[in-house]
């Protein structure tokens, strides 16, 4: 392990116990630790790693615009995983989208998108943006609000879409 190595998975020992970040609404946004970890271990830190992706499941926290990610899907059969593109086969994760929201009596809803980037700090390519505006247009949820996760080799990012008013905005991380 390399010195670089070594002080990154130091960092994201760190990050592991869950990240909270600030929302436009006056709300929050909470990655909890298990999932956190999840999306970490698909980090595309060696040239041969490809994207990894999936759907994120959490809860809508009542009385408040606070958003806990409790479950996500990972990479599945069909799925396509290339070096700076993936692509989420529908099927496989809406069938753990069902299952996840009837294990918890509708308590735990499909709130968005996360994958890998192999870039230290990520940011959304024109892809992911028309992606992400797709998904808000298209998906029939109970909220107008969604959340899209970029997992880079040093940094998390995320990004709050509002079906509404058609715009994405990022989300600060707070310390």
């Amino acid at each position: 392990m390399t010195v670089v190595q070594y002080a990154i998975s130091v960092y994201r020992e760190e990050l592991m116990k869950s990240l909270v970040f600030s929302a436009p609404n006056e709300g929050r946004v909470k990655i909890s630790e298990e999932p956190l970890k999840i999306m970490y271990t698909f980090c595309q830190t060696k040239r041969t790693d490809t994207e990894a992706g999936g759907m994120l499941f959490g809860r809508f926290l009542i009385d408040s615009n606070d958003i806990v990610i409790d479950v996500l899907s990972v990479p599945m059969k069909g799925d396509i995983r290339k070096r700076s593109y993936f692509h989420r086969s529908m099927k496989n994760h809406q069938d753990v989208l069902n299952r996840i929201y009837e294990e918890s009596n509708g308590t735990c809803h499909y709130v968005g998108e996360w994958h890998t980037h192999p870039e230290n700090d990520p940011s959304p390519s024109d892809i992911d943006l028309k992606n992400w505006h797709r998904v808000m247009s298209k998906t029939l949820t109970d909220s107008n609000l969604f959340l899209f996760v970029i997992i880079g080799i040093k940094q998390i990012r995320v990004w709050q879409g509002n079906k509404e008013l058609n715009q994405l905005i990022p989300l600060a991380l707070v310390e």
